[in-house]
């Protein structure tokens, strides 16, 4: 045998090495990306439920911006009321302010001079009933007199 021949006999075996140790790799890498895809699904399927748990996540930050929106507008009404309220207060206090006004300057002043005027009647009809008291008093006085004259006139035998 030649050396080429040798040389050809040997580049067969070691094209079959050079095979098996390709096939070996092949398998490896084979192994390694069934390993990887099933990695893969298993994030995949991480994802799908992380994505399940956005969504309703997302529903519930939904309801809560609805919620939210609502609580606003419950709010500009509420604000609007107790404006209205401010200016109705502000109507009362302006109307209690003119009714006291009124009172200090013309009712209480004027309910004074009544009672004042009242005081002088009160007095004057006092005096008044002293007089008509002494009246009184004397004219029981002159019809006891008169009585007594008549008695006297009588036992006197004098004509009345």
């Amino acid at each position: 045998m030649t050396t080429n021949s040798i040389s050809g006999q040997q580049g067969g075996t070691d094209d079959m090495k050079d095979s098996k140790k390709i096939i070996k790799l092949i398998e490896k890498v084979t192994d390694k990306v069934d390993s990887l895809s099933d990695r893969i699904d298993e994030i995949s399927d991480r994802v799908d439920k992380l994505s399940d748990r956005v969504d309703k996540l997302s529903d519930r930050v939904d309801k809560l911006s609805d919620r939210v929106d609502k609580m606003n507008n419950d709010m500009d009404v509420m604000k609007s009321d107790i404006s209205d309220i401010k200016v109705r207060l502000d109507r009362v206090e302006a109307r209690t302010t003119d009714i006291a006004m009124t009172l200090e300057n013309h009712i209480w002043p004027s309910i004074r001079r009544v009672a004042e005027g009242h005081q002088d009647l009160d007095r004057n009809l006092h005096e008044a009933l002293k007089i008509t008291e002494k009246n009184e008093m004397m004219y029981v006085r002159v019809n006891y007199l008169e009585e007594q004259v008549g008695k006297i006139k009588e036992h006197i035998n004098m004509p009345a």
